[in-house]
């Protein structure tokens, strides 16, 4: 998975291989930043406005092609410009496996104006081994215990590429499921484009104790899920608590986490005995086991926040590991934001079968549904044909031109160019 991405780079999204768009989109973009606002806000009621001797780093990893970093800069600065704060109180940092990713955000019409201002700064790291990542612009190292303030990691659709664990209980009793594939030879010619869509594997279960990991917290996990189902598959993300543990001795002080990701939030859903599930879409993911995570932060005397609907695919959560303020305001934050609707909502809003849905036709319901997704430049995008037919057949009238107007100028302001055949211009 590391090499496929290493060797393609922003290609996967450019020619539509890898899906984005749920994750990266300016709806949840501002999610975050009400997040990180509001998480700030939290922290300087306990140090006070002058005590920000060193910035507050915000880590993206996995950052891709760069758009929910191009989102996510604007939410941020108009928030500080309302609020009047210093921009020097935050340090936003893109990482990504693939160097060839760090010269496409460098060129980038959207991002050139962060890095050179000295907001934005990038660099190389593997999510689940890195220990420090080295900073391209300003050429020094973010190493353990090396920050002082706060860390926020955003990781979106990151953990379900990350290596996970795969187990079985069958009559109370555990077992450890490993992929076997069964062509690699065939596979082994050093080129991963159709690497994962010509694999073929096989699964094989062994009997093992739940003492199985380490880390005592992890065999806590599964102890309690062998108690909770007695028969049932389901993952540990290991990678991912893996970067967890590595990210959170980057800083003395609290790091939170901002995930979304397609995944399983409650033991009560999982499956029953059945083989893992992999999606395939030139790379490969697997569903993040968000109720593992949850544990694992608790037994860490962290802080969990969980979208109200547990039940929906997509899923976006809060982590704060080594709290050292009070959180009120982003507990607040995030309650206002998932306690009901969601990411997944909004696009099962927008789109029937992955496509934009053609059965509107009135213009101020269409402009309502574009005003909820806050006109999202790739929504928007989707949208624009069947806008411009019910205008061509219908007309328009003042008041909703105003509105269009309105609309089609937030839509300009988050354009990001990536895919090659789309032309929002």
């Amino acid at each position: 998975m590391s090499e496929y991405y290493t060797q393609l780079g922003a290609q996967v999204w450019e020619q539509e291989i890898v899906p984005q768009q749920i994750t990266n989109n300016v709806y949840l973009a501002n999610i975050y930043s009400e997040q990180i606002i509001a998480f700030i806000k939290d922290y300087l009621n306990v140090i006070g406005n002058t005590k920000i001797e060193q910035p507050i780093h915000i880590l993206e990893i996995g950052a891709g092609h760069g758009r929910l970093t191009f989102y996510l800069l604007k939410k941020l600065e108009a928030a500080f410009n309302t609020l009047g704060w210093p921009k020097k109180w935050i340090k936003f940092v893109m990482t990504d496996i693939s160097k060839a990713n760090l010269k496409t955000w460098e060129s980038h019409h959207a991002l050139q104006p962060y890095f050179e201002s000295g907001w934005l700064d990038m660099g190389v790291f593997k999510a689940d081994e890195s220990a420090e990542v080295l900073l391209e612009k300003s050429k020094c190292t973010i190493h353990a215990s090396s920050l002082k303030a706060p860390l926020i990691v955003i990781a979106n659709y990151m953990f379900d590429t990350l290596p996970h664990d795969a187990f079985e209980i069958i009559d109370n009793q555990l077992y450890e499921v490993e992929l076997i594939i069964k062509n690699e030879k065939l596979l082994d010619n050093g080129k991963l484009e159709k690497y994962f869509k010509n694999a073929k594997y096989d699964f094989v279960r062994n009997k093992i104790s739940p003492q199985y990991y380490e880390d005592e917290k992890i065999n806590q996990i599964l102890e309690c899920y062998i108690k909770k189902n007695s028969d049932s598959s389901f993952l540990i993300p290991i990678g991912a608590l893996n970067c967890i543990n590595n990210l959170i001795k980057l800083t003395k002080d609290t790091t939170m986490f901002l995930i979304s990701d397609k995944g399983i939030s409650d033991y009560r859903l999982f499956d029953e005995r059945v083989d893992p599930d992999i999606s395939f879409h030139g790379s490969v993911s697997m569903m993040v086991n968000f109720d593992a995570i949850n544990r694992y932060t608790n037994l860490s005397s962290g802080q969990t926040l969980m979208m109200g609907n547990k039940g929906a695919d997509f899923q976006v959560a809060n982590y704060i590991y080594n709290l050292s303020n009070p959180t009120a305001q982003t507990k607040h934050a995030f309650n206002q934001s998932l306690a009901t609707f969601s990411p997944q909502d909004l696009f099962d809003i927008c789109y029937l079968n992955d496509k934009p849905n053609k059965k509107i036709k009135s213009l101020s319901k269409l402009i309502n549904i574009l005003n909820l997704a806050q006109w999202d430049p790739n929504i928007f995008y989707d949208y624009h044909e069947i806008l411009l037919n019910i205008i061509e057949k219908n007309g328009i009238s003042i008041d909703l031109k105003m509105s269009l107007i309105n609309g089609i100028e937030q839509a300009w302001n988050y354009f990001f160019k990536l895919e090659k055949n789309q032309d929002l211009p």
